[in-house]
């Protein structure tokens, strides 16, 4: 069944990369948000890349743990980015990951062209940075960044959990699967968002909400612009779940 949902899902996702593709070159004259550069050690994005899309994945089918102290789970994002070069001043990308439990991770689309390290978060004990050179990308071409990042105990709520997304750089949409241990499905689901780290979090209502399918295996949300063109820079996005096991377990 995770086969079939798998395959339908990137299915659907294709479809929209290349309709997002298509009308990133319609209306490539769009000006960006301005936004602060991102950078790390040499890497530096110096406001030179946009986002067509971002695609996160993310596996829990692993971190179902009985005893998390002892034997913490482990899930696996794959997080995935349609980037266009706006301008040749930044030399790459900067992706950060943060989490209260251990992260490991690889850039698989660039697999012989990245770095990763360590830096230090104000929020969680663990980040990670991973660095993409983009020398050979010219003005208004895109590529695909992929990483695939394992995290090891940050998922192991035993009947709440969250994830979190920060827009640190323009993105026109943002699209999040989430599957679940066959164990222990999606029973609730909600989704908020907040501008800044001082606002509190606003629910998303009506059709934004997020979507649970396949009675609790998988759960959808793609968020885009209410208005205009891009997400808002500094904005947080939090997909927030319950969870339980069945009668069966």
């Amino acid at each position: 069944m995770i086969l079939a949902v798998s395959l339908g899902i990137l299915s659907a996702v294709a479809t929209i990369f290349a309709a997002l593709l298509q009308r990133s070159w319609s209306d490539s004259r769009i000006r960006m948000p301005r936004h602060e550069s991102i950078k790390f050690r040499d890497m530096h994005e110096s406001a030179s890349f946009s986002v067509q899309d971002v695609a996160k994945i993310l596996d829990l089918t692993e971190s179902s743990a009985d005893d998390p102290q002892r034997n913490p789970g482990t899930a696996i994002l794959s997080d995935s980015y349609l980037i266009r070069r706006e301008s040749d001043k930044g030399n790459g990308m900067v992706f950060r990951y943060a989490s209260r439990g251990n992260i490991e991770g690889r850039c698989a689309s660039h697999t012989g062209n990245h770095s990763i390290a360590s830096y230090e978060s104000t929020h969680f004990p663990v980040a990670k940075v991973i660095s993409v050179p983009l020398p050979d990308l010219a003005v208004s071409s895109t590529t695909r960044i992929t990483n695939e990042m394992t995290f090891t105990g940050a998922f192991d709520g035993a009947e709440e959990e969250d994830f979190c997304t920060h827009i640190e750089r323009p993105i026109r949409s943002l699209t999040i699967f989430v599957f679940f241990p066959q164990g222990k499905p999606c029973r609730l689901a909600s989704g908020e968002f907040r501008i800044g780290e001082r606002s509190p979090y606003k629910p998303v209502n009506g059709s934004d909400r997020p979507l649970i399918v396949e009675n609790g295996r998988l759960l959808y949300w793609r968020v885009v612009p209410k208005t205009g063109t891009w997400l808002h820079v500094d904005a947080t996005y939090r997909l927030g779940w319950a969870w339980g096991r069945t009668g069966a377990d």
